[in-house]
């Protein structure tokens, strides 16, 4: 046979990532936040099947056997894109033209398989940001930020070849408020 056929079947499900928050304000110048994210994955199962015609297989070993269809099948396992539980808590203050804000977020990357469904032996990390700002003038603020994210890869050692590192984060700039009619807007830059 000089051509090949594909009978693929694929099926898709959507599934969503539900994220609650609570946000309080206890004080006039306090903030108080918590935030939960649900995991999610995108998990592909393949059953794979190739047939080779004009294979030359002698079933008996004897070497006038007719060729015979060759059959060759395949199980795939992914599971990708993979992000972990994840349980935030944060706090703001605000004293006249002065702001902070800080939050601390756990991750819970133990629960992450590696690419072939097994467990990927993560480890679970905490990750902070902080930010404070100032309003110089009436309508405009400067900003500064800090975000620190522990890698959750243990060392390297094995079959796995997974490269990542921690996350150190500082970020500069300024916002702006302004009204066009009665409609209030905010435009910001930041580096």
């Amino acid at each position: 046979q000089e051509y090949g056929l594909s009978d693929a079947t694929v099926t898709m499900k959507v599934r969503l990532r539900p994220v609650v928050g609570l946000a309080l304000r206890p004080l006039d110048w306090l903030r108080l936040g918590a935030t939960w994210r649900a995991e999610t994955r995108v998990r592909t199962d393949v059953a794979a099947g190739l047939q080779l015609w004009n294979y030359h297989e002698a079933p008996t070993g004897a070497p006038d056997d007719p060729r015979a269809l060759k059959r060759v099948t395949q199980d795939f396992r992914l599971v990708t894109l993979f992000q972990p539980h994840e349980v935030a808590l944060g706090v703001g203050v605000q004293l006249d033209r002065v702001f902070a804000e800080a939050a601390a977020t756990l991750a819970l990357w133990s629960r992450a398989p590696d690419d072939h469904g097994g467990a990927a032996r993560y480890r679970d990390v905490v990750g902070v940001t902080a930010g404070a700002g100032w309003r110089y003038l009436p309508r405009v603020e400067a900003l500064l930020g800090l975000a620190w994210s522990p890698t959750p890869v243990p060392p390297q050692t094995g079959r796995t070849s997974t490269v990542d590192g921690d996350l150190l984060g500082l970020t500069a700039g300024h916002r702006f408020r302004f009204s066009l009619g009665k409609i209030p807007f905010e435009a910001g830059v930041t580096v």
